[in-house]
C-alpha cells in the first residue's frame, strides 16, 4: 500500500484544538429542544457532545461536534461555564 503524505501544515492543522470558553460560545437549546451555539460570532446547528478523555468523565474534554461529526470545539471544563449553560449541556 502506498503511503500518504503529510505536510507539516496539515499536520499543525490537525493538531489544533478550538476551545469553547464562556468568553467565545454560548449555547442555545431550540425550540425543537436541539443544542445549537454560537463561537466567535458563528452560529452552529444540531449539535452533539461527546465525552473524549476519559469517555467515562462527563464534566472535562467534551467535544463539540455537529450532526456530520465535524468538531466544532473542545470544552476543557462544563463548568467553567454558567450554571444554566451546564444544566443545558
Amino acid at each position: 500500500m502506498g503511503e500518504i503524505a503529510y505536510s507539516k501544515d496539515d499536520l499543525a492543522q490537525a493538531a489544533q484544538i478550538n476551545y469553547l470558553t464562556p468568553e467565545n460560545t454560548s449555547f442555545i437549546e431550540t425550540k425543537g429542544k436541539m443544542l445549537d451555539c454560537v463561537v466567535n460570532d458563528k452560529h452552529y446547528a444540531s449539535l452533539v457532545l461527546h465525552c473524549s478523555f476519559p469517555h467515562t468523565d462527563r464534566q472535562i474534554f467534551v467535544s463539540v461536534r455537529t450532526l456530520k461529526n465535524k468538531e466544532i470545539g473542545m470544552i476543557k471544563q462544563i463548568t467553567d461555564f454558567p450554571k444554566e449553560t451546564v444544566e443545558l449541556l
